[in-house]
C-alpha cells in the first residue's frame, strides 16, 4: 500500500468518531512520512556560497555569516529512530 493511500484511508477513519482517538498518533506520523517524501521529491539541492577569500584566516563571520551563505537548504521534522538501551 502506498503513502498517499494509507494517508486517505487515515484521514477517513478520524472522520468516523469511534475511531478518532485511535488513528490520531497514526495520522501525525504519516503526515510527516508524506512531507518528507514531497520534500525528497521537490527539493532543491543545498548550495553553499563561499566568499572569495585567498587565506582560511580572512573569513570574517562576525555580521550575520556574511562570507558564508547556505541556499536552498530546508529542514523536517525530527525523524524518530529507536534507540537501544
Amino acid at each position: 500500500m502506498d503513502l498517499l493511500r494509507q494517508q486517505q484511508i487515515i484521514n477517513e477513519k478520524i472522520k468516523q468518531e469511534r475511531y478518532k482517538t485511535s488513528y490520531e498518533a497514526i495520522k501525525r506520523e504519516t503526515d510527516i512520512n508524506v512531507l518528507a517524501l514531497e520534500h525528497l521529491i521537490t527539493r532543491k539541492d543545498p548550495i553553499l556560497k563561499l566568499a572569495d577569500k585567498d587565506n582560511f584566516y580572512d573569513f570574517d563571520n562576525s555580521e550575520h555569516n556574511k562570507d558564508i551563505k547556505v541556499k536552498h537548504y530546508t529542514s523536517l521534522p525530527a525523524i524518530k529512530m529507536p534507540i537501544a538501551q
